[in-house]
């Protein structure tokens, strides 16, 4: 799993960087931020109404084929190449997994 991610690793660190460049100013991306740094962060800010958090450590488990239509789209939004769309979407999409006393498929799962 882990070297399948690394194949696709510097394009989707181009496409980050993409996306934080589409970012407002007043956005904070906080993907990398300890929670100190985040901390700080939020102190530099005045005349504020509330903050989004968006904690994505159940996106997994909650992850079907509609959320990964839409972030395959986010995708070819932000730049990457449709046979880079193609081949990601195909490793989410038909799973299957061996190991010495289970076996069994899945369809729509996070690498």
């Amino acid at each position: 799993r882990k070297s399948i991610c690394a194949i696709y690793s510097s394009a989707f660190k181009a496409i980050k960087n993409n996306l934080k460049a589409c970012l407002d100013y007043k956005v904070v991306y906080a993907d990398g931020l300890r929670p100190d740094e985040l901390s700080a962060r939020a102190r530099l800010c005045n005349n504020v109404a509330g903050f989004f958090e968006n904690d994505l450590t159940k996106q997994d488990r909650q992850t079907d084929r509609p959320l990964l239509e839409v972030e395959m789209m986010l995708y070819d939004i932000l730049g990457l190449h449709p046979k880079v769309i193609s081949s990601w979407k195909e490793m989410h999409e038909e799973w299957r997994f061996k190991s010495e006393h289970y076996w069994g498929t899945g369809t729509s799962m996070r690498l």
